[in-house]
């Protein structure tokens, strides 16, 4: 007997869940040409049968990250798992379906979406799984997350449409608007959202959900923008005010040399995020404390980097939070340093 044989073994007697958890890793790791297949008959197996129930969805996910595209042998399990199985084997069984049936999965999968009983968790799943597949945008807009899907997030009329068309692909998604600038540069600044853009280009290349677009320098709303001059009286600072009106971060994965990954507002968010800082939500007041001119622009797990909004050229201030009071200390001579950090 092998090592998989005996890591296979292991986990068909063990009633540990910890132990199971371990070794349906170990084995997933081991996984190559030669042994995948093994591997992949074992965990099917155990969503079956294993003796530890809670952890029989664990097994059916990975035989879904195991098996491969267009691998139509598997469909029949990864069917069963809908049927039969709870929600869990159900939830990882619409992935493994999708992947191994592609847009051959349509037909089958639509039909649990008009179906009531089913967890709208996982009728959130299927349509996210075939808008990807199919270029349809039914998820766009929608929560990214399909546990925060409610009922009302489903277009009912539209899928039904498109089913009865005889799914057809679609148009696609409309990507975020973005400044002229970010490909025609004049300014010294727009050159530095250019350099910005170039590295967040490289970040969407890799991975992008365009119904949940990350990664993207967007132009602000105008609507946006009269909110936020509105509620500090026309007084920002113009490089940040150009900045916010022509590369707003849409989601971006930025990182700020010396401070690690920081969250960078846009005009869509940047209200909203001085919540716990200057504002409370939950009891609509002024948080005291709080230095009064300084708006948050960023935060590092809630450490905020903050400008001065009494000055005309405001540096750009840190703290760390949870120190009792706020300790703002300069760590960049200006805004344009701080974009000049962003990488």
């Amino acid at each position: 007997m092998d090592r998989i044989e005996k890591d296979i073994q292991k986990l068909m007697d063990s009633a540990d869940g910890a132990v199971v958890v371990n070794t349906i890793n170990a084995l997933t790791k081991k996984a190559d040409e030669s042994s995948r297949g093994r591997i992949l008959e074992a965990f099917m197996r155990y969503a079956e049968c294993g003796r530890v129930v809670f952890h029989q969805g664990y097994a059916v996910s990975c035989a879904v990250d195991l098996v491969r595209e267009r691998e139509t042998a598997y469909a029949d399990f990864f069917r069963e798992c809908m049927e039969f199985g709870d929600y869990s084997k159900f939830y990882y069984g619409i992935k493994g379906y999708v992947k191994v049936m592609e847009k051959d999965s349509y037909e089958y999968l639509i039909r649990y979406i008009f179906t009531q009983g089913i967890e709208l968790e996982c009728k959130a799943l299927i349509i996210k799984e075939i808008s990807k597949l199919s270029n349809n945008p039914f998820d766009a807009g929608k929560p990214y997350e399909c546990r925060n899907w409610k009922e009302s997030d489903i277009d009912y009329e539209a899928i039904y449409a498109w089913m009865q068309e005889g799914f057809p692909d679609g148009k696609g998604y409309e990507l975020p608007i973005c400044h002229a600038c970010l490909i025609r540069p004049e300014s010294a600044a727009e050159k530095l959202y250019a350099r910005l853009d170039q590295i967040l280009l490289e970040k969407r290349a890799k991975k992008q959900d365009l119904a949940h677009p990350s990664n993207w320098l967007i132009m602000a709303d105008q609507a946006d923008l009269e909110q936020i001059l509105e509620k500090w009286n026309w007084n920002l600072p113009y490089a940040y005010l150009d900045f916010l009106e022509k590369a707003s971060p849409l989601r971006a994965d930025i990182r700020i040399r010396g401070y690690g990954d920081v969250s960078v507002y846009g005009a869509h968010d940047l209200i909203r995020g001085q919540d716990g800082y200057s504002y409370n939500p939950c009891t609509d007041e002024m948080i005291e404390g709080w230095k009064s001119d300084y708006i948050v622009i960023a935060e590092r797990s809630g450490d905020p980097f903050c400008l001065d909004l009494s000055l005309e050229d405001s540096p750009v201030y840190f703290a760390l939070h949870g120190e009792g009071r706020w300790n703002f200390n300069r760590v960049f001579l200006s805004f344009e340093q701080f974009l000049k950090a962003m990488y």
